[in-house]
């Protein structure tokens, strides 16, 4: 029942729109509608899946995948017989900056009576506007997947305190919605351990 009755209103609408008369067809250039003809579905697609493909690694900037989508597009300019726009041909040249975080003199440790750990600075990014010395904080230890728990976190429970939690799989809201709770009960730092290492994070 539910279903015929979208298709009486799909119908009835469009028997409205057919009484409405069309506005007028605008004129296209000759040139333009040659190239509109030559536009194809599975080519659009061929281009796509290219350039979507796991061999141009991401198309990171810069990077070899990028190169390599930058190539196949100025072939496929010079193929459609296009004018060559850029400061180097096909190509415009962009100037980037790098910055990169100085580590001298970074350490960070965790301990307890039975263990300790001590991260490896070429396994850290840091995220900080300044520099941060802790070296008596305690550690506030918080499982991110426990939504009551980061819900009902108060400021007095981890102020003054380092936050440390394991990355969450993948980029969710709940996550984003976490950490965001995490920066308003301002700890001293927050430190999230990842597959590939540890994250020493200042809030703001």
């Amino acid at each position: 029942m539910r279903k015929s009755s979208v298709l009486i209103v799909v119908c009835l609408t469009c028997l409205c729109f057919s009484q409405v008369a069309a506005p007028p067809k605008r004129s296209i250039a000759p040139e333009l509608q040659t190239a509109i003809d030559h536009i194809r579905a599975a080519s659009l697609r061929g281009d796509l899946s290219f350039l979507a493909s796991d061999l141009l690694e991401g198309r990171d900037t810069p990077s070899r995948g990028l190169d390599i989508a930058a190539e196949y597009i100025a072939a496929q300019f010079r193929r459609a017989g296009l004018e060559p726009g850029g400061d180097d041909g096909f190509y415009q040249t962009a100037r980037m900056a790098t910055s990169e975080t100085n580590k001298e003199g970074f350490e960070l440790q965790l301990s307890r009576p039975e263990a300790s750990f001590i991260a490896d600075p070429k396994d850290v990014e840091i995220d900080a506007s300044a520099a941060l010395d802790v070296p008596h904080a305690q550690v506030f230890k918080l499982d991110l997947s426990d939504s009551a728990l980061v819900g009902g976190l108060a400021a007095e429970q981890v102020e003054g305190k380092v936050i440390v939690t394991v990355a969450p799989r993948g980029s969710s809201a709940n996550a984003r919605s976490a950490f965001g709770k995490l920066r308003q009960t301002k700890p001293v730092a927050i430190v999230t351990i990842g597959r590939s290492g540890a994250q020493d994070e200042q809030p703001e």
